[in-house]
């Protein structure tokens, strides 16, 4: 007869981990590198074990992915007036952010990566930081309110309001410690946490359109 089985083999595989290669002189992320180890362990059988073979795991195969929030990222279309160049940099570091939300603003990196001028990446950046879309490690918002010295990170990242890339059971303690996305001004949210009582989404976006085009008419009379 067959003996009796003592252990059995489990395969695991470890959270992914970051390695982060920093310019001593500038503090900026020079290179951003994920490693994913797997590993077996042998694990005692237990009394009445039963052997059951688990179907394997359905993995999306477009490579990684990450969680993008749905009302901000509609918020951002309907009210942040965002231009192509802006627009073209979130989704590209919504693209290559990490884990943690890291991302790498390095500006001869980005320039020469989308093909774009370093004055050009420098005035996205500059909008997307003003919007707290990107929230800098130093906590600079170039002329704005600065974020809080408790926000100073080793690291850039995209705003947890707006995306997360991370373990969902760590997601709870993340929440709500980013400044609140702003409108292209850097002073008024982007989000408002609740509707008024009674008020519509569609009436809402109607009142929000009022007001910025009467914005732009008081700019235009002398």
């Amino acid at each position: 007869s067959m003996a009796k089985k003592e252990v059995y083999t489990a395969k695991l595989t470890d959270y992914p981990r970051q390695e982060v290669i920093v310019d001593k002189d500038t503090g900026e992320i020079i290179k951003m590198k994920e490693t994913i180890t797997e590993r077996t362990i042998e694990v005692p059988v237990m009394e009445d074990y039963v052997d059951v073979k688990l179907p394997k795991k359905f993995k999306f195969n477009n490579g990684g992915f990450i969680t993008i929030f749905q009302k901000a990222m509609a918020n951002i279309a309907l009210f942040a007036n965002l231009s192509k160049e802006e627009y073209r940099m979130l989704l590209y570091l919504i693209g290559t952010c990490g884990m943690g939300n890291s991302i790498c603003i390095d500006l001869v990196q980005l320039a020469e990566t989308l093909g774009m001028k370093k004055p050009n990446v420098s005035r996205a950046l500059k909008g997307l930081v003003e919007r707290n879309i990107v929230i800098r490690k130093d906590g600079y918002r170039y002329g704005k309110t600065p974020l809080p010295f408790e926000l100073h990170l080793n690291f850039d990242q995209i705003n947890y309001d707006l995306a997360y890339n991370g373990k969902t059971k760590e997601f709870g303690g993340k929440k709500g410690t980013h400044p609140a996305l702003m409108k292209a001004d850097g002073e008024t949210p982007l989000l408002s946490k609740e509707l008024p009582s009674g008020v519509s989404q569609e009436q809402l976006i109607e009142f929000q359109n009022k007001l910025d085009n009467d914005e732009k008419e008081s700019e235009i009379q002398p």
